[in-house]
């Protein structure tokens, strides 16, 4: 899936900015996705989800206040559920691609794991 909605930058300039998605599991209304940011803007992720009424959990920018309590006081979340596992890029001087690779915090693990347990 690709959302490509343009998005304003500070200066209030529209920007293309490019997101592609992959949903890879369902917890009964909440569902955990793999995104590629094709662009690079300011929140682009939290504001393309946003708009999308699909918010990103613990979004208290863009997010909704009502699921960011229920993951507050249920799963004991006070932060985004965001996390990059891969992070791609020519290196400017070298000239190489570079990947780093960065496993997923307890945290989120624990909340993974808490909602695995509710759909069974």
């Amino acid at each position: 899936n690709i959302n490509n909605t343009s998005l304003k930058n500070e200066n209030k300039k529209v920007q293309e900015a490019i997101t592609n998605y992959n949903p890879l599991k369902v917890y009964n209304d909440v569902s955990l996705v793999d995104i590629e940011i094709r662009t690079g803007r300011r929140h682009q992720i939290r504001r393309h989800f946003g708009r999308r009424m699909q918010h990103i959990i613990g979004d208290r920018r863009y997010g909704k206040k009502i699921h960011n309590n229920y993951f507050l006081e249920n799963y004991g979340l006070d932060r985004l559920f965001l996390h990059a596992h891969r992070l791609t890029f020519e290196h400017p001087y070298l000239m190489k691609k570079i990947i780093v690779n960065a496993p997923l915090m307890q945290d989120l693990k624990l909340v993974l794991k808490k909602l695995e347990d509710s759909i069974l």
